[in-house]
C-alpha cells in the first residue's frame, strides 16, 4: 500500500488561536501607538508656541514693547484708542510678519486701514487658517467661526490673574487693551510670567457661535484673544469658569462657561487635549508643560507681571 501524504496547513482551531494572539498583541500595542502619536502632537504644539514666543520677542525688539492685547475700545473709554468696530483685532495680526506671514498681514492692514476700510471680521483673509496657531491635538482647531467671524486658533495671550472686570484697562498681566508692556515692566521675572497659552476651540452649534480663539472679532478687553490664570489648566468648574459679556460662548463638558454677564466681564481658561496639563510660553520665550494639578496660587502667580509672588515648584 502507498503511504498517505501528509497535508501541510493549520487546523481551524490553530488558525483561531493565532488570530486571537494577534488581536491581543494589537490591543497591547495600540495604547503605546496612541501615546507616541500624542507625544509627537505635543512636541509640535510646543514648537508652535516657541515660534509665537519668538515672534513676540521680535516685535518687542522692533517696537520696544510687546503688542497690545487688543486695539479696539468699543466704548471709547480710553483716550486716543480707536473705538470703531473696524479695529476689532489684536496681538495675533501684528506678529504675523514675524511668523513669515507678511502677505496676510499686508492684505489685512490694507483692507482695515485703507481708503475703503472694512470691519476686521470682513477682511478677505479672515478665513485663512494659519497652522502655527493650531494645536494638532485639538480636533476642532482651525474652525471658521459662524457669522463670518473668521479663523479661530488654539493660542491666546495672558492678561493676568482674573477676568477683565475693568474692560481691559491696565490688567495685571502682560496683555490687555492698548497695552504696551515692556520687559522692564515684568518685575516678577520673565521666567515666572506667562506669555501665551492654549485653549480648546469649541464647535459652533447651528447659528450659535463660540468666539473663544476668534482672532478677528476682539473686544475692548481682548475678550476672545486673552487668557487668565484664575482657574487651573483644564478646569471644568461649572458655570463660573469662562465668561463672555455678550454670551457668545457655548458651554461644553471640557470647556464650560457662564451665560451673558454684565459689566463687560470676560474670562477664558487655558485648556488642551494633552493628557494632564497645557503648554505655556513664558515671557523669556521658553515653553513649559504645566500640570493641571498645579497648586492654584502657583498658577495664579504665573499670570501676573509684577505681583511680587515667588512661584516655587511650578
Amino acid at each position: 500500500m502507498t503511504p498517505s501524504k501528509n497535508r501541510g496547513g493549520f487546523t481551524l482551531v490553530e488558525l483561531l488561536v493565532v488570530i486571537a494572539i494577534i488581536g491581543v498583541l494589537i490591543a497591547l500595542l495600540l495604547p503605546a501607538v496612541q501615546q507616541a502619536r500624542e507625544a509627537a502632537r505635543r512636541m509640535s504644539c510646543t514648537n508652535n508656541q516657541k515660534q509665537i514666543g519668538l515672534a513676540m520677542h521680535n516685535y518687542h525688539d522692533t517696537h520696544l514693547n510687546f503688542p497690545p492685547g487688543s486695539f479696539v475700545d468699543i466704548n471709547n473709554w480710553l483716550p486716543g484708542i480707536g473705538h470703531s468696530n473696524k479695529m476689532r483685532y489684536g496681538w495675533m495680526q501684528v506678529i504675523l510678519p514675524m511668523m513669515e506671514q507678511t502677505a496676510i498681514y499686508d492684505k489685512f492692514m490694507e483692507e482695515v486701514h485703507g481708503a475703503s476700510p472694512v470691519y476686521a471680521w470682513e477682511t478677505s483673509i479672515r478665513a485663512n487658517v494659519i497652522e502655527g496657531f493650531l494645536c494638532p491635538s485639538d480636533p476642532n482647531g482651525g474652525k471658521i467661526t459662524n457669522g463670518s467671524y473668521g479663523f479661530a486658533g488654539n493660542y491666546l495671550a495672558f492678561s493676568g490673574l482674573d477676568g477683565l472686570y475693568n474692560l481691559g484697562r491696565d490688567e495685571d498681566g502682560i496683555f490687555y487693551c492698548a497695552s504696551k508692556t515692556r520687559f522692564a515692566d515684568i518685575l516678577d521675572g520673565t521666567t515666572n510670567t506667562a506669555l501665551v497659552g492654549e485653549i480648546l476651540v469649541v464647535p459652533d452649534q447651528g447659528t450659535s457661535h463660540d468666539r473663544r480663539g476668534s482672532y478677528y472679532v476682539g473686544t475692548t478687553g481682548g475678550g476672545n484673544l486673552i487668557l487668565t490664570t484664575y482657574f487651573n489648566p483644564n478646569s471644568k468648574a461649572p458655570t463660573s469658569s469662562d465668561r463672555q459679556a455678550s454670551g457668545n460662548f457655548i458651554s461644553t463638558e471640557r470647556a464650560p462657561c457662564a451665560g451673558p454677564t454684565s459689566g463687560g466681564f470676560y474670562r477664558c481658561t487655558s485648556r488642551s487635549y494633552h493628557t494632564g496639563g497645557v503648554n505655556v510660553t513664558m515671557a523669556d520665550g521658553s515653553v513649559r508643560f504645566i500640570a493641571e494639578t498645579v497648586d492654584n496660587p502657583i498658577w495664579a502667580a504665573l499670570g501676573t507681571r509684577a505681583g511680587g509672588e515667588i512661584p516655587q515648584g511650578n
